[in-house]
């Protein structure tokens, strides 16, 4: 990249994110210790060789094709051979490997073809024209013969367990139609492996601001003929309009926590730089739009700074008017409401010095258009220091509160900490919860003093809540300062 290109970057971040922004970007990536962590020794997150022998050997009593769709485009040959030396790696035999090339000369038809003859999984269609990557992804979708098919873009690798993951997944969910798995990037020449992005089981709501779930993307051949193939109106954020659409026919998401794709980064692609292909948050912004007035969904969709999510905006309904104002003290001894009292809204106003600026407003939208139970806040205590951004169980048992420590400026992991998730659970200080909830927990409109007293009885009443199939929101856009 020549000075004049550098300083045209830096310019576009500048515009992007603005100087401040720029700044807790730099700061927050030095402070990446993962990441380190990782790069230093990406191969403590791979299998074994041992494990790898084992897989090889591994008899099936039934498994699936798996269909890895390729569109190419002037495909740079070592990139190209990287990538299927990378499937013909794979512990997993039952699989084909399909090109559908729009190029104009023939660079990836003569290295395909070599390698075609020898490996009769390996197919090859040159295509009439270039129609772009949704029109050339759905001519390779109509060559495809698996029950299930996969999408490889033309300068990634696939790491050697990808399809044998995958085919045990369908094993274990025979009833899933989408899969997908953690991913990494990986440096132009192979040499360095970073940002490994551990994702979370499927949450609607994370979607919504960003795709997170990417790559490796894996569905049946029978939910794509349901939903159709790639619209070409989202190019640039075609995939992501293609897994909305796929969400709104099948609600099981099979996430498979191992890296089984490797995102390569180099100039001009999307993985280096969201700059490199800015048009790709416009069609993200309308595919989004456009999937949410499908599904009834009374929202907008605004631009975040720095364009790097989403920010869908519920509209207020009836919400409030259905909704009673009560404090801890109120909540614990009980609260006298009608049956058309649908949501209580909850402050602890001991423990809590101040909050979001119509932060009712913000849970209510959310939590009634989602059908949530309960919606929380994120709390910030001394320094500016996240106190929790929602809370879980941990390994020993124990509750742990998300992003805890993390400065309130700092975005964390992929994000996650200022970006509306599903969560185990919330600080029940700042909230709304559904009065069915508490009843069906409860027995009435009354919670136990003790889960109300400690964060654990707050972990429990949310985990019990969404055991009965009410989900349990963070929404960080609303923001809490404790006292302690």
């Amino acid at each position: 990249m020549g000075l004049a290109d550098k300083g045209g970057y830096l310019a576009g971040l500048i515009k992007k994110h603005g100087i401040l922004g720029l700044v807790r970007k730099a700061i927050e990536k030095k402070t990446d210790s993962f990441e380190k962590e990782y790069r230093a020794d990406d191969k403590r997150w791979s299998p074994t060789q041992e494990e790898l022998a084992r897989q090889r050997a591994y008899v099936w009593r039934d498994s699936p094709v798996i269909s890895v769709v390729v569109p190419a485009y002037e495909t740079p040959e070592l990139f190209l051979r990287q990538l299927i030396a990378s499937v013909l790696a794979q512990t997993y035999g039952r699989w084909e490997l399909i090109f559908a090339d729009g190029s104009r000369t023939d660079r990836v038809e003569t290295v395909v073809r070599e390698y075609e003859k020898k490996d009769g999984r390996i197919r090859y269609k040159r295509l009439s024209k270039n129609g772009g990557i949704s029109a050339n992804t759905n001519e390779g979708f109509a060559m495809a013969n698996g029950a299930f098919i996969g999408l490889l873009d033309h300068d990634d690798l696939l790491s050697p367990q990808a399809l044998f993951q995958v085919a045990a997944a369908v094993g274990r969910h025979p009833q899933a139609r989408v899969f997908y798995s953690d991913e990494d990037k990986v440096s132009a020449d192979l040499r360095v492996h970073m940002q490994p992005h551990l994702k979370t089981d499927f949450d609607r709501e994370l979607l919504y601001s960003y795709n997170y779930i990417c790559h490796f993307l894996v569905f049946s051949r029978e939910l794509l003929r349901e939903v159709g193939g790639l619209d070409e109106t989202y190019d640039g954020s075609q995939d992501y309009d293609f897994i909305l659409r796929l969400s709104e026919r099948e609600e099981r998401f099979v996430h498979i926590p191992e890296i089984l794709y490797h995102w390569r980064v180099h100039e001009g692609s999307t993985a280096a730089s969201s700059l490199a292909k800015d048009y790709a948050y416009d069609a993200g912004c309308r595919a989004l739009s456009a999937h949410l007035k499908r599904i009834g969904r009374n929202a907008v969709v605004e631009t975040a700074k720095g364009r790097a999510f989403y920010r869908v905006c519920y509209k207020p309904g009836g919400a409030r008017k259905r909704s009673v104002y009560v404090t801890h003290r109120e909540l614990s001894e009980g609260v006298e409401v009608s049956d058309d009292i649908a949501w209580l809204v909850v402050c602890d106003k001991r423990h809590v010095h101040r909050a979001t600026a119509g932060w009712e407003e913000i849970l209510l939208a959310m939590g009634e258009a989602v059908g949530a139970g309960i919606v929380g806040a994120r709390f910030l205590g001394p320094r500016y220091r996240v106190v929790d951004a929602g809370l879980e169980r941990g390994e020993d048992g124990g509750v742990v509160c998300q992003f805890a420590g993390l400065y309130g400026w700092f975005h964390g992991y992929f994000d996650r900490a200022v970006l509306p998730r599903e969560v185990s659970g919330v600080r029940l200080s700042v909230c709304v919860i559904r009065t069915e909830v508490i009843r069906a927990i409860c027995g009435e409109v009354k919670i136990d003093r003790k889960l109300l007293a400690t964060l654990d009885g707050n972990l429990s009443f949310c985990e019990e809540a969404g055991r009965l199939g009410y989900p349990v929101l963070v929404n960080p856009r609303v923001t809490a300062v404790y006292k302690g």
